[in-house]
Parts: structure tokens; sequence; C-alpha cells
């Protein structure tokens, strides 16, 4: 973690009577292992029929393109996804020979949009916000993962030790390396990760 993260946290407390945060330091790093074999990464994407709103009039890309990054891991992957872009996904992850790690879940927003019984309350509320958080099936999207990591976590696809969540397209964050490593320190089983923005040489 670096310098900037501590201060970070030190101007903003975390309340540890929910979170024990524990800080690995850099001297650490020689601890890790590398678990792709025994990790298996949960993400996905529900079509909520809204064209998504970029935070910057920079951001003209996909999120679609900004998947391929997430898709071409190689490692156990458990995809929640809305049957539009089902086939694009299947033939991603065949293109980058993963079809065999690889296990696509079809899922609707009736069925697994958070909250979707409050949409209509939660549209109206949401409208105060700013764009691009001003649309409420956006807002719940993003909370739906928790839903799929529920049922990763339950049926264990892969029969794997650890389970984690990327974003469907992280890429559009940080860029991701074709041969990039997951590792643990295999102490530790619960992490929380934030990933800041690194921009001119500064996070």
């Amino acid at each position: 973690m670096c310098s900037s993260d501590l201060k970070y946290i030190k101007k903003y407390p975390i309340n540890r009577e929910y979170l024990n945060l524990e800080i690995e330091l850099e001297n650490h790093k020689s601890k890790n292992k590398i678990i792709n074999d025994n990790l298996t990464i949960v993400t996905g994407y529900i079509n909520t029929g809204k064209k998504k709103q970029h935070k910057y009039k920079t951001q003209i890309y996909s999120y679609l393109d900004k998947s391929i990054d997430t898709l071409k891991l190689d490692v156990n992957m458990v995809i929640y996804v809305s049957e539009e872009e089902y086939e694009f996904i299947k033939s991603k992850r065949e293109e980058f020979r993963l079809l065999s790690k690889t296990k696509i879940i079809k899922i609707t927003m009736s069925n697994n949009l958070y909250l979707y019984d409050r949409l209509e309350e939660i549209r109206e509320k949401a409208l105060k916000n700013k764009k691009p958080y001003d649309v409420g099936e956006h807002l719940l999207a993003v909370n739906s993962r928790y839903g799929y990591l529920e049922d990763s976590i339950k049926n264990n696809y892969f029969n794997t030790e650890y389970i984690g969540w990327l974003d469907f397209s992280a890429g559009h964050i940080v860029d991701i390396p074709s041969n990039f490593k997951f590792k643990n320190i295999p102490e530790n089983k619960v992490k929380i990760a934030w990933i800041s923005r690194y921009k001119k040489k500064k996070f």
C-alpha cells in the first residue's frame, strides 16, 4: 500500500467495529503466492435497457469493449450476463481458449436486478442526482453484484478455495496485462481492495 493510501485512511478513518483493515506493506510482497488455479473470479453485466452515460466526455468507449481485459484472464470465471451479451462473452472466452474455465449464467432484470420491486420509487429518487448517477437502473445494477457473489459462493462452480469479484469492465479504470496473475497471502482469506486512479504520475 502506497503512502497516499495511508494518508487517505488517516484522513477518512474506517469504523473498525465493522471492518478490520489490515495493511500489507511493500516488504510483505514476497509472501504472495499465485492462486489462479485455486480462484474463481465472479463478474457480471446486466443490460438495463438504458444507455450507459459516462462521467467524462473523453470516455467514448463501450463497456463491452472494456470487458475484454477481464474476459482474457486465464482464471476460472463465473459470468452473470443478460441474454443480449451472452454470445459476445462466450465467443471471447472461446477465442482466448478459456471456455473450459468459464460458466456463463443468463440473468434478467426482473429476477436479478437488486430491489427490482422498488424500481419506480428508486427511479424517481435518483433524478435528483448528478449525471451519470441519475438513472435508477444503473444504481441498482451496481448493487446486484452481491447476489451474483452469493450464488457463486453457495455453488462454488469450480470447487476453488478462493472466490472474488472483478468488475466486468475493469479495463476502463486500469490496464490489466494479459499475463496477469492473482496473488494472495495465505493466512488472509478476506480482502477489500480499492482501486485509485493513476493520473499524471499521481494516485
